[in-house]
């Protein structure tokens, strides 16, 4: 574009403000040569905003209602028994009742006041509540060993198994019928 000073005035004897005062002007850049490729950029930018904006909003008003899983009675039964809560047996018809503790050990370990029946039940998945249990497992070597007859040199057991439960981050060795019992199993 072409300059055209202050200074200079019309044939009417009015001066004109000039036309283009690139030099004071903050978006100036010199190394442009045309105003066009500033103005195609922001309008094909402003086009994608739109198209985006229409795209958002197509993808959220749909047609088919979405699914509650939730809310299907088949998951409801299965997280209340992960829950240990009272829940209805579609194979059996039975209402089953919740879980409970079982008797306490007499054992002289004394596990019955070592820990919490809910920790376990709380969980809710069955696949954390299998691994919870897994970890509470450990296999060791046979405490005791025992020479057979020569005829019965294989035996069939190779490990013992410990119960553990970790109760105020302190962990405590129980025995079997008092970690099935405390667990509900």
């Amino acid at each position: 574009m072409e300059q055209i000073d202050s200074t200079n005035s019309n044939n009417d004897g009015n001066s004109d403000p000039p036309l283009d005062d690139s030099d004071q002007d903050p978006n100036y850049d010199p190394d442009s040569t045309d105003d066009s490729e500033n103005v195609s950029s922001e309008n094909t930018s402003k086009g994608n905003h739109l198209e985006n904006e229409i795209g958002e909003n197509a993808k959220k008003s749909s047609r088919w209602r979405k699914r509650k899983s939730s809310e299907y009675k088949r998951n409801q039964r299965k997280v209340k028994r992960n829950k240990s809560e009272e829940y209805y047996s579609e194979s059996t018809n039975k209402v089953m009742g919740a879980r409970e503790i079982g008797l306490p050990c007499l054992c002289s370990r004394q596990c019955a006041t070592k820990i919490i029946f809910t920790q376990l039940w709380n969980l809710g998945s069955f696949d954390i509540q299998n691994s919870y249990l897994f970890g509470c497992i450990k296999m060791c070597s046979k405490k005791r060993h025992y020479p057979k007859k020569p005829k019965k040199a294989v035996s069939g057991r190779k490990y013992s198994v410990e119960y553990y439960v970790t109760v105020n981050t302190e962990t405590i060795k129980i025995c079997k019928s008092e970690f099935m019992s405390v667990h509900g199993l």
